[in-house]
């Protein structure tokens, strides 16, 4: 299957000069879990849609990793470009209930702004980034307390994990109520784990 672009940003990272990768012992985060234990809950999914026009920029260590921006939105579909260094890319997820998938990916797109919500033409392969629990997902998925990240704090935080292909790789995302994404992590396992923090820093 295709790899997204949220796990394209998070391999991108691991090799982007000064973006704080370090052994996992070592890694300081500056985002802490309230309570500890994260919870396994059913949500309300939509209720973590982000709104539209917002522009939010991730940073790690101070340094600008990727911005998010929101171009437009109906009752099924969000359509949001992701711009990481001089790469755009124009995405369209469908966002429901029940999960969340990316239906649409373009990078050749160089970011327009206008919305395509009507006229784009759906992958035949799309990739979850957010479901419902389930016995056959390979996501799990629960609920943070609270999370602070440098833009702020946030509670009722949607948490999902999920272990990307045999490398040992396993992707961490933190969703905010009318927010959307605000945190990821993406980890290795092994003789040199490694893990890299991206957080929401500021929504223009």
């Amino acid at each position: 299957m295709k790899n997204t672009l949220g796990i394209v940003i998070a391999l991108l990272l691991l090799i982007t000069a000064g973006c704080g990768t370090a052994p996992l012992e070592n890694q300081s985060a500056t985002s802490t879990e309230a309570n500890g234990e994260a919870n396994e809950v059913d949500v309300q999914l939509t209720t973590y849609r982000p709104e539209t026009g917002d522009t939010k920029v991730f940073t790690s260590n101070n340094e600008t990793l990727f911005t998010e921006e929101i171009i437009d939105q109906d009752d099924q579909y969000v359509q949001r470009i992701i711009t990481l260094g001089s790469m755009k890319t124009t995405q369209i997820l469908k966002w429901s209930d029940e999960n969340v998938t990316v239906v649409y990916e373009d990078e050749s797109s160089g970011g327009d702004i206008a919305s395509i919500l009507d006229e784009f033409e759906a992958m035949e392969e799309v990739d979850t980034l957010v479901e419902q629990p389930s016995g056959g997902s390979d996501l799990e998925i629960s609920k943070v307390d609270s999370l602070q990240v440098p833009f702020g704090s946030f509670e009722n935080v949607l948490k999902v994990r999920k272990a990307a292909g045999e490398e040992g790789i396993i992707i961490t995302t933190y969703y905010a109520e009318s927010v959307g994404l605000i945190k990821q992590i993406h980890e290795t396992t092994g003789e040199n784990p490694q893990k890299e923090i991206a957080e929401l820093s500021s929504i223009k």
